[in-house]
């Protein structure tokens, strides 16, 4: 499979680069953009981390990807056209990683490790003919599915997340926003989505709205997070 990586970025600050240097790190390997929608000039910070990896392009989000939005919220149609804009950028590979670049790592340098497993990632999806697969985030909070670390495979039927209405997802409890619509379609059938943790590895979220999670960090052990029991259906890897 040809797959691209997609790292979001739109904070500014050491923390956020810092993040995206671990991530331009980890996906050396992969065709990688970074995704800003700054106004130019870019900060010299950015330039120099794209320049350190010379392999990664910088791009912009494709606003015109709003009219998919459907029912989600106004405010949160930059959020979807950011993540949709891989879809735009992929036609010439099977999937791509789309990740929150910007507020997120894993707790190591140990870079070899994080990429075999994200290459067996990889390999689940293939072999499980998945459409999105997540890096469990919110699941054993409210079942939510979430683009943080998400493998997305380019010919699903994202289209059809503008068939997703306000009630559907307000029905459930949930956000009016890509993620949800992502939800509603993998409950629907639609899409075949499902949830990964990477086991005996430490994951930071620098900006969680998880209060269970010590200053945003995670911990996947034996199929748990810290001392609770992941959801059943959770691949752990």
């Amino acid at each position: 499979m040809k797959i691209k990586a997609f790292l979001k970025i739109n904070r500014t600050g050491a923390s956020a680069i810092s993040c995206l240097r671990h991530w331009l790190e980890i996906f050396r390997y992969h065709e990688t953009y970074i995704l800003c929608d700054w106004p130019q000039p870019l900060p010299e910070e950015l330039i120099s981390a794209q320049r350190d990896y010379p392999a990664s392009r910088i791009i912009a989000s494709d606003r015109s990807l709003t009219e998919y939005c459907g029912g989600l919220k106004g405010a949160k149609h930059g959020m979807a056209s950011a993540n949709l804009t891989g879809f735009q950028h992929s036609r010439d590979a099977d999937a791509f990683w789309m990740i929150d670049a910007d507020d997120t790592q894993f707790l190591t340098y140990d870079f070899d490790v994080i990429r075999k497993k994200i290459s067996r990632a990889e390999e689940i999806m293939r072999e499980r003919s998945l459409d999105a697969f997540s890096l469990d985030f919110y699941r054993n909070l409210n079942d939510g599915w979430t683009f943080g670390m998400a493998l997305i495979r380019v010919d699903c039927a994202w289209q059809r997340m503008r068939e997703i209405q306000r009630e559907d997802m307000e029905s459930l409890g949930l956000a009016r926003d890509i993620e949800s619509a992502f939800h509603v379609l993998g409950q629907r059938g639609i899409l075949r989505i499902a949830n990964f943790v990477f086991d005996g590895l430490a994951f930071q979220h620098l900006y969680n709205n998880y209060p269970a999670m010590p200053h945003g960090i995670y911990s996947w052990h034996r199929g748990r997070l810290w001392d609770q029991p992941l959801k059943s259906d959770v691949i752990v890897i």
